[in-house]
């Protein structure tokens, strides 16, 4: 129960909830899906067979030679957008060239608006030339499914945000496919080719779960709340007078919106999305899940990743590779993902527990947008661990830009077996190294923590922070844990 409840609301807390401030908890247990993996998934609820292949440092390219008649498409799949105006797009290349584009970027390090990030795992697809490309989304809301459309696509979608039309989609209803009309697939056969959806594991578990969600949510509703009319009609409103291919199109969007809903996606963009020859080519595919549905929906998604379970949905900076490396060191717990690079409070928290705690009492406070991190230590790591933990925290901190003061949470339960004057050791150590830097940024330093030796570890900790001469308060266990935030 408790490593469920750790995943959904410690892990995937640091998804994309970070870009929406507003109504900090909507979004906090969305995981991105790598491109691969739900070009793969959708190709496979349509009973077709992706042309798709996933790359990371330890394939052996031979396994590009079946696309060797092909022009190519080649690009990193580790979950980062503007990779195009990034120049990380190989288009139209040789297979050779492929290969050579591969093993000059693999393991490379590229900076995405101001972060650090690993270039380990790539795709390879056939290239789709083109001379159209469109726009096409869908999302979860408070209250509904929204379906979003535009004519013209590509990189700069954002300056003609205002082409976007809007369709809403009760929120609370599922498409039934026995009502959907849906019976040709319009997936582009350049990047599939036809097969009986009968012998994929898939197919099966679909029918299973996917008619069971459907029994249950037209009971609770009487009703199938995509209205296929209405859609149809939208189209043909906005859409009349332009080459855009209403009839493919709807076909299409609503298979998507069947397979967004039956496998818990909450985001799912394609851009751009091309039609030719009466076939729809995804071509670039950015998309998130609900991490407590896909979990459910294990039988659904074993083939594809396991939520929680060795997928890592998460770009890596530097500096998140560097704590990844000291967590695998140690059967203790060293965890680490970077909310945002500019916030102006850092968390040095001890206990998966404490630190899910500590992320709801700061975003309780209003302060959610100002959070640099989230992490946690555990698991009575090593001295010197922990101080190159803390040195990794607080290389962020100093980083930052932010023009609010900088604040350093170092804070924990009461601990039942991790030595606290041992921890906080090697979190003295990591505080030495920085201390001229932290002086001259006047970072303020709230500590709270309790457990074994912890009034040794709290006296020490005390003493290095004067030291340093930064303002600082340190309590035990005679305050409650989250009370420290009060004081940011």
């Amino acid at each position: 129960v408790f490593s469920y409840f750790f995943y959904s609301f410690g892990f995937s807390l640091v998804g994309d909830l970070v870009t929406k401030y507003s109504l900090p908890f909507t979004r906090v247990m969305h995981v991105s899906v790598r491109e691969s993996q739900s070009k793969q998934a959708f190709a496979d609820f349509l009973g077709q067979e992706s042309r798709v292949v996933s790359i990371n440092s330890g394939t052996d390219l031979r396994v590009l030679d079946s696309l060797s008649s092909e022009r190519l498409v080649v690009k990193p799949d580790v979950l980062i957008g503007k990779r195009g105006k990034s120049d990380l797009l190989g288009l139209d290349v040789s297979l050779d060239d492929a290969k050579r584009w591969l093993s000059d970027t693999m393991g490379s390090e590229v900076d995405i608006d101001g972060t650090k990030v690993i270039l380990d795992q790539f795709l390879v697809e056939p290239f789709v030339a083109h001379t159209q490309e469109y726009y096409f989304a869908i999302t979860t809301e408070a209250e509904v499914d929204v379906m979003q459309m535009s004519t013209k696509g590509g990189a700069d979608i954002e300056d003609d945000w205002e082409r976007v039309q809007r369709f809403e989609i009760p929120l609370v209803c599922h498409f039934d496919r026995s009502e959907s009309g849906v019976e040709k697939s319009f997936f582009s056969e350049k990047h599939c080719t036809e097969r009986d959806p009968s012998t994929s594991s898939f197919a099966k578990a679909t029918a299973d779960e996917s008619v069971g969600m459907t029994k249950e949510r037209t009971e609770m509703t009487g009703k199938n709340c995509f209205d296929v009319k209405a859609f149809g009609q939208f189209i043909a409103e906005h859409f009349a007078g332009t080459d855009f291919d209403t009839d493919v199109f709807r076909t299409f969007a609503h298979q998507a919106y069947e397979f967004f809903v039956s496998r818990g996606y909450v985001y799912f963009e394609i851009n751009p999305l091309v039609i030719k020859d009466g076939w729809v080519a995804v071509l670039d595919l950015k998309s998130r899940v609900d991490s407590a549905e896909a979990w459910k929906k294990g039988t659904l998604w074993k083939d594809y990743f396991e939520i929680g379970r060795g997928e890592r949905p998460f770009a890596r900076t530097e500096v998140e590779a560097r704590v990844e490396e000291l967590d695998a060191m140690t059967g203790s717990s060293l965890k680490m993902k970077i909310l945002n690079k500019d916030g102006s409070i850092w968390p040095l928290v001890a206990g998966g527990g404490a630190s899910v705690l500590m992320m709801d009492a700061v975003t309780a406070a209003g302060a959610f947008p100002e959070l640099g991190m989230y992490g946690e230590y555990s698991g009575n790591p090593a001295k010197g661990l922990v101080a190159e933990y803390t040195d990794s925290v607080l290389q962020l901190l100093l980083d930052s830009q932010t023009a609010e003061r900088k604040v350093l949470l170092i804070a924990g339960g009461i601990a039942n077996f991790t030595d606290v004057a041992k921890t906080f050791g090697g979190i003295s150590e990591g505080l030495r190294k920085h201390r001229d830097e932290l002086k001259s940024q006047n970072v303020k330093v709230l500590v709270r923590r309790g457990g074994p030796n912890y009034k040794m570890g709290l006296a020490n900790i005390k003493q290095v922070l004067d030291e340093i001469g930064v303002e600082n308060e340190v309590y035990g266990p005679e305050v409650s844990m989250t009370s420290i935030v009060n004081s940011i």
